[in-house]
């Protein structure tokens, strides 16, 4: 929850543009998707496809600092940031324009950077049909949330401190 309000003119795409942010060390860690370079949306002839992610600080004076980022290759349907201990987890999920997709989810360390390799979540289901998905800290760890939309069940997984996968939870809808 923010207690300001701004614009915020770093992410534009032709395709649409994801973002979510937490507190974080005093600012805010913003995790966004945009088809143009950190802070230049002012692209004559208009943006590309929004396929880089991009994680950046924003303080509440309106500075900002690129922190890391990276060119997926595809645009992303959605994306969570949640507080950690010593960092902050990132869940990205790619648009796979009708094919099966995972759920990625990242470790980012004290500066804002994935720590090794993405954990994988496959929630079985094309992106086309809205397959969505939450996440939310627990401890040191993740729990993410999706709803398969073949079985309509609700998946709860829990991904460990370490990335690792934990317990998971199935309940039908």
């Amino acid at each position: 929850d923010f207690d300001f309000d701004f614009r915020l003119d770093w992410g534009c795409g032709s395709t649409p543009v994801r973002a979510d942010a937490i507190p974080w060390q005093g600012d805010y860690l913003v995790a966004l998707t945009s088809g143009a370079d950190f802070g230049g949306c002012g692209i004559p002839g208009g943006a590309a496809p929004a396929t880089r992610l991009q994680i950046a600080r924003f303080s509440t004076s309106f500075e900002s600092e690129l922190l890391y980022e990276v060119d997926l290759g595809r645009s992303v349907q959605g994306l969570a940031v949640e507080p950690r201990d010593g960092g902050a987890w990132l869940a990205v999920r790619e648009d796979g324009a009708g094919a099966a997709t995972t759920i990625d989810v990242y470790r980012l360390d004290e500066n804002g950077v994935p720590i090794g390799d993405a954990t994988v979540i496959d929630p079985h289901g094309p992106v086309g049909d809205a397959t969505m998905f939450d996440a939310a800290p627990m401890g040191d760890g993740l729990v993410v949330s999706y709803r398969d939309h073949v079985t309509n069940r609700l998946t709860i997984q829990i991904v460990e401190s370490d990335g690792r996968l934990g317990a998971n939870a199935v309940l039908n809808g």
